[in-house]
Formats: structure tokens, C-alpha cells, sequence
């Protein structure tokens, strides 16, 4: 990471604020301004099986605190003068500000192409920030972004292939029986794939393997509840794959 003390780290640092304060508070625009649709009412619309169960989605409450706090971390820093986040920080603002943007696009638009482009470039910009945490040779300042941007990382690795279906499902119109399943267990394939290759380039980061499972977990919850027998094997072995991923590539990292 780097030491900054100018102004530049300064601005960095409070519009990581920002942007971690407005996640939360943007997810409710539609009903505080009385417009638009919630994005629950969005996704019930267009959902299908790779759509995690209900319960899953409580993965938000500590994923907003997690941003909070390493945004009030990044910017104690600041003014302290220690060593800060850096590029990790301003891959991690990419990150905060796709979501917020994904946020009000489908309560105000669709879950449709633009949405599934900002899940995925935020889930991205995530991404590209842990990794370059998790090559911080400062140490402190690396591990805050490690710490609280993995589990953002991970859970939008997995909810974007979610994304992707609803939009499918928006175009097109859900798929029945078998034809449901079987596009539903590629894209399941395909989130677990993406995770496990991710899961390296993060050096296996504990917070994306946990939040990626815990989507997949989800998956595969909602699939044995419907009968989805395909689908719910798919996950739960998606779900090994990550697991297995991010714990050969900690110890290998451990031993350099």
C-alpha cells in the first residue's frame, strides 16, 4: 500500500464514506421517494432457481457494516498519516459505487443489461481491490481491505450468475420443468467455476470463500425446498469447489 497524507488520500477516504454510508440508505429509495419498484417486488418478478433463498439475503447486514467500517478504517488512517489502502481503495470505491448504482437501477428501471453490467463490474472492481490487499507489503492498510471488501467480492461473484437468469427470465420468460433446471445448473456451473478461479487470484481470501458459499448454500437451499434435486447437487458441489479453491490457495500462499 502507500502513505498518504495529501489531500488526494483525504478525498479518497471520505468518498469511501460516502459510498459506504449510501448502500444501505439507496436500498430503500423507491420507498421512501414512492416510486420505482422495491427491488424484492423486482426480483419476485423474474427470479428463478439460481436465485438464493430468502433467508440468504441477510448476508447484506454485515456486508453494509463491513464497508462502514472499513471506510471509518481507511480514513482514521488518513489523518493519522499511516499507511492507507491506496489503488485496493479505489478499486474498492469502484466496487461501493457499482452497487449503489445497481441498487437504483432495478428500482427504477429493470432487472435487466445494465443491471447484470453493474453486478459484474462491481463484483469486478471488488475483486481487483482484495487482490491487491492481499499483496500489501504494509501489512495494516492491506488487511482492512482484505478483511471487509472479500465478502462483497464473493457474494457478487455468485449473485451476478443470479442476475444473469433474471434478466433472462425478464427477456424471454421463465423456463418449465427440465429446461429450468438445466439452464439454472449451467449457471450455477459457471458461478462455481468463476469463484474457484477467483478464490486463487485472491490468495483464497476467507471473507469471498465464505460469502461465495454462502450464495451457493442459498442456491442450493431454495433448490431442495422446490424439488430441484440437479440443481441443489450443482450448488452444493459449486459450493466444495470454492471452498476447496480458497483453502489450497492460502496454504500456498502461507508457504511463500
Amino acid at each position: 500500500m502507500m502513505r498518504v497524507t495529501a489531500r488526494p488520500g483525504l478525498l479518497r477516504a471520505a468518498t469511501t464514506l460516502a459510498l459506504a454510508t449510501a448502500q444501505p440508505m439507496s436500498t430503500q429509495m423507491a420507498r421512501w421517494t414512492g416510486r420505482g419498484t422495491t427491488e424484492t417486488e423486482q426480483a419476485t418478478a423474474t427470479e428463478g432457481p439460481v436465485t438464493p433463498v430468502g433467508w440468504a439475503f441477510v448476508i447484506w447486514t454485515p456486508l453494509f457494516a463491513g464497508s462502514l467500517a472499513y471506510a471509518a478504517t481507511d480514513l482514521r488512517r488518513v489523518r493519522a498519516g499511516e499507511a492507507v489502502s491506496g489503488a485496493a481503495g479505489w478499486w474498492a470505491n469502484a466496487a461501493l459505487a457499482g452497487n449503489v448504482a445497481w441498487s437504483l437501477n432495478s428500482q427504477f428501471r429493470r432487472l435487466d443489461e445494465v443491471s447484470v453490467a453493474l453486478i459484474l463490474g462491481s463484483a469486478s472492481a471488488a475483486t481487483v481491490s482484495v487482490a491487491l490487499a492481499e499483496r500489501d507489503p504494509e501489512g495494516a492498510a492491506g488487511a482492512a481491505a482484505s478483511r471487509y471488501i472479500g465478502p462483497l467480492a464473493g457474494w457478487l461473484c455468485v449473485a451476478g450468475f443470479a442476475n444473469v437468469e433474471t434478466t433472462r427470465n425478464l427477456r424471454r420468460g421463465r423456463p418449465e420443468g427440465e429446461d429450468a433446471d438445466r439452464g439454472a445448473v449451467r449457471l450455477v456451473a459457471a458461478a462455481a467455476t468463476v469463484g474457484s478461479a477467483t478464490a486463487v487470484v485472491v490468495r483464497g481470501n476467507p471473507g469471498f470463500a465464505v460469502a461465495a458459499c454462502w450464495g451457493l448454500a442459498g442456491i442450493a437451499m431454495k433448490a431442495l425446498r422446490d424439488g430441484r434435486a440437479p440443481v441443489a447437487t450443482a450448488a452444493g458441489l459449486g459450493a466444495l469447489a470454492v471452498a476447496t479453491s480458497s483453502v489450497v490457495a492460502r496454504s500456498v500462499t502461507a508457504r511463500r
